[in-house]
């Protein structure tokens, strides 16, 4: 449980609200079961709030159809179409230009039949997405030094 004084530090609560404490479903790695526990936290316009370490969050989504289709699905399409040169070299059609193409453009529909092409030549985009964001991924310092 969090002290009250520890809030009060924060602008938003300077205003005399108090902290409530609320029971919430908590995920058990333990039993691999949902358990309810009571959690004391601030409290802003009536409502509740959860305070995560700013190293914990982004302000963006790390995994969207966007940025699975940018990077995942537009390195396939180029894969898919990319030759050698005669110095052996291999020749990618930009991504800039494979956008404009009929049947790659941005849409969900371009998404799914792009993955399964790559899952019929035994590619798995998916597994490769998340390769691409692990190695983009940066521990902050304060995790890394805790561990």
């Amino acid at each position: 449980m969090v002290e009250t004084e520890g809030f009060q530090r924060f602008i938003g609560f300077s205003n005399g609200q108090r902290p409530q404490t609320v029971k919430r479903q908590v995920w058990n790695a333990d039993t691999c079961e949902w358990d309810a526990e009571e959690f004391t936290l601030p409290v802003a316009n009536g409502k509740v709030l959860v305070l995560v370490p700013a190293g914990w969050a982004r302000s963006t989504l790390l995994m969207s159809s966007g940025r699975f289709y940018d990077t995942a699905v537009l390195s396939f399409a180029q894969m898919e179409r990319a030759v050698r040169s005669v110095d052996g070299g291999l020749i990618k059609t930009r991504k800039l230009d494979l956008r404009k193409e009929s049947g790659l453009e941005r849409s969900r529909q371009t998404i799914i039949e792009a993955t399964l092409r790559a899952f019929e030549a035994h590619e798995d985009l998916l597994a490769v997405f998340k390769a691409f964001l692990d190695s983009k991924f940066t521990t902050p310092v304060e995790d890394a030094e805790a561990a």
